[in-house]
């Protein structure tokens, strides 16, 4: 095997990794094991906040992925 197909078969390991972990965090957010960061500060109660920052929350988890 070729040094140019082990690194690769490296970086396609590592890029599946990293594929699987953010799936991982993303379900475990969705189903409420772990509580959603807080990227957007809420000063009051607004639903919008809320939904707004979850939004960007799973816009950075599908750009990590991509």
């Amino acid at each position: 095997m070729k040094a140019a197909e082990k690194v690769g078969f490296v970086l396609l390991i590592i890029g599946l990794i990293f594929v699987m972990l953010v799936a991982w965090l993303a379900f475990s957010i969705f189903i409420g094991m772990n509580a959603m960061p807080q990227l957007i500060l809420q000063v009051g109660s607004d639903p919008n906040l809320a939904l707004a920052n979850a939004f960007a929350v799973f816009f950075i988890l599908a750009i990590i992925t991509w």
